[in-house]
């Protein structure tokens, strides 16, 4: 159920890690904007390295010369496939070295259009690595810093049934109102001991605390309020956000080959996030702050036996536990002392997972794999005990139309959990007349995907209609309270589906050009509450590279379609980048440092500048607008510096981690 490419030399050439390898490959776009890869336009992918989950910039920044091959694992089923990733991207390495390797990596984003002083310079991202092999213990350490500083323009339009208007913007001068400073710093240190060929125990840690991770926002409306075309009043607010998190998880890992036909893999992860805010929103009269806490703890224990009847039949089954602990807190304080509170709220959940699968070959042009997964949960807080059970099957099925080409059917199923900001209950300030509540009682929600590939040319060219489908989707929703708010929440809505059709093709021209291509054209659903909601949209990624120039340089335009809408109950959201890209790339000092230039060609053929939201509801419509046109003229520049000394061993091991993120964004 995999797709395997040799890396070979031509693969290699003109690349300075693994992420330019990748990026050749058919179906994979590596967006050097977002230091993002993605699989048939999806970004939600889990990376391994000999079948192991690590540290993501580690991976994606190996050498060239370590890569021995790479699998691709389209729509995984066992545990990967059950937390919802729709590829694995698995990396083999070559383990016939021992030795050294330091890394040095650093991309800085310019603006030269930007006016505002101290906004020219919007991100900088640094990585740095090393690693070391001796005998049976092998070292890694890395370091990734990110900086981000960007001034933008951004505007809502709230309008009600009654006549009533409300316009907030900069002042319809064009000038920046939202101001962006994002800083944190990541550190790994990972060790793997090899007992004997056949036993591994290894560790790593990761954290962000030192310092903790900063986030601040600031951003200035203008407001107009009109009663049927008629101005009624104005006035000006301001948002300021800051937020400080910091997070630590520590992983074992134990690979057991018991046999050459049987293997086990066991590993505990534990997990604590912590993050503080404080939010300010209002004017010098009127004015709200709020004040928080979210604490979590995380730990998960997984144990997987995989065992090799024959060339035709395999099985893997499986166990995990999972375990979390939610405690937060949440103060305000207004200018309307009857409003001030304290709240905290306090969640545990224990999981448990069952899966087992089967995969046969009947001949070779016929083979299959079905299997299913159980898991049971247990979320708990002062006023609810809830239990669930989710029953999650698989089933695939192959059959090889000829030497090249194959089609290949599938069903899949793949559950999702609410996350700290779904989960809370508490009311927070979004505007003067809109606030968000979480929902306590969310259920963990599993979506269902039915497909059918065509494959040709061993995969050069690929169409795949697909259908996919929830009953208990969770998704934002809301409603107008008869004071004028608007309160955003989250429910598991009654009826969620989503088809269209995922397409690849790659087309080489001789040994030096290649043409990449990756579209996505999809139809969505939502029906809650006797409303339906529906849209349509599309995704696509292009490219051209060019491997010809002296010395190992490369030339590559690419164009990336990643603006697509996001359905929600109410509406949708477009949380992501547009842009036409043209990238050089040239190696010196024997390939050991790199010099790369981008430049984000100022066009609007075929990209959007706006990313947008837009909430429908009785009685209530709002559209949001954040302006993104900073990214004409963007210019990246990236530096990287690579000495090794010999090859660097690795062998197998398991990490599984959950994490709070805020989605996608600007960056």
């Amino acid at each position: 159920d995999k797709d395997v490419q040799i890396v070979t030399e031509q693969l290699k050439k003109g690349a300075t890690d693994a992420k330019d390898v990748l990026e050749k490959l058919p179906g994979l776009s590596y967006d050097r904007y977002n230091n993002t890869i993605s699989v048939d336009n999806s970004s939600n992918v889990v990376f391994l390295v000999d079948g192991v989950e690590k540290n993501q910039e580690y991976i994606k920044n190996l050498p060239p010369d370590r890569l021995k091959k790479i699998e691709i694992i389209r729509n995984p089923g066992g545990r990967y496939g059950l937390e919802g990733y729709s590829a694995i991207i698995n990396i083999i390495l070559r383990k016939d070295y021992v030795g050294q390797e330091l890394f040095l990596n650093n991309m800085l984003l310019i603006d030269p259009d930007r006016k505002e002083k101290g906004y020219t310079l919007p991100s900088n991202n640094f990585f740095a690595n090393y690693t070391y092999t001796f005998n049976k213990i092998n070292l890694y350490s890395s370091i990734s810093n990110h900086i981000q500083n960007f001034a933008i323009a951004t505007s809502n339009t709230t309008t009600y049934d009654n006549g009533t208007v409300i316009k907030e913007n900069n002042g319809d001068n064009g000038m920046p109102n939202m101001f962006y400073n994002g800083k944190s710093t990541d550190y790994t240190l990972g060790m793997d001991y090899y007992i004997n060929p056949r036993n591994t125990v290894s560790f790593e840690l990761n954290t962000e605390n030192l310092p903790p991770a900063t986030q601040k926002d600031e951003t200035h409306f203008n407001t107009y309020v009109y009663d049927s075309s008629q101005l009624i009043n104005t006035y000006n607010y301001n948002l300021l956000q800051n937020r400080e998190s910091k997070d630590c998880d520590a992983n074992i890992f134990y690979v057991g080959k018991l046999s050459n036909k049987d293997r086990i893999d066991m590993s505990f992860n534990y997990y604590f996030y912590n993050q503080t805010y404080d939010n300010t929103t209002g004017s010098d009269s009127i004015w709200r702050e709020e004040n928080g806490t979210n604490k979590k703890h995380f730990s998960k224990f997984n144990i997987e036996y995989n065992r090799e009847f024959n060339s035709k039949l395999n099985t893997q089954i499986g166990y995990s536990n999972t375990w979390r602990k939610l405690n937060n807190s949440f103060i305000v304080n207004s200018f309307d002392t009857a409003n001030n509170s304290t709240s905290s709220f306090k969640q545990t959940d224990l999981r448990n997972n069952f899966y087992g699968y089967v995969s046969y070959v009947f001949n070779k042009k016929l083979s299959m794999k079905a299997g299913f997964a159980g898991e049971f949960s247990n979320p708990k807080t002062e006023n609810q005990n809830n239990h669930y059970f989710i029953y999650q099957p698989y089933f695939d099925i192959k059959y090889n139309t000829g030497k090249k080409s194959s089609i290949k059917a599938m069903f899949r199923s793949a559950s999702e959990y609410p996350s700290i900001q779904e989960t809370n209950p508490f009311s927070s300030r979004i505007d003067p007349t809109t606030i968000t509540t979480g929902n306590p009682i969310l259920k963990p929600s599993v979506t269902y995907t039915a497909s059918l590939k065509f494959s040709y040319m061993n995969g050069l060219i690929s169409l795949e209609p697909y259908y996919k489908f929830s009953y208990n989707y969770i998704s934002q929703t809301g409603y107008l309270r008869p004071d004028g708010i608007f309160e955003y929440t989250y429910d598991n809505v009654g009826h969620y589906e989503d088809f269209g059709v995922q397409t690849n093709f790659t087309i080489p021209f001789g040994k030096k050009f290649v043409w990449q291509n990756s579209m996505q054209v999809y139809h969505s659903k939502i029906t809650h509450d006797n409303y339906n909601n529906s849209l349509t949209d599309w995704n696509a990624d292009s490219k051209f590279i060019y491997t010809g120039m002296k010395n190992n340089g490369i030339v590559l335009l690419q164009y990336r379609k990643s603006m697509g809408k996001v359905i929600n109950a109410m509406g949708y959201s477009r949380n992501y980048n547009d842009y036409w890209l043209l990238i050089y790339q040239q190696p010196f000092l024997k390939n050991h440092l790199t010099a790369m230039i981008g430049y984000m060609i100022p066009v609007n053929w075929g990209v959007n500048y706006n990313q947008d939201v837009f909430t429908q509801s009785t009685g209530y419509e709002k559209y949001t607008n954040v302006d993104i046109s900073i990214l004409k003229n963007m210019l990246i520049f990236k530096l990287t510096y690579r000495f090794s000394k010999g090859k660097i061993k690795k062998m197998d091991k398991h990490i599984d981690t959950e994490k709070e993120s805020s989605g996608g964004g600007i960056f």
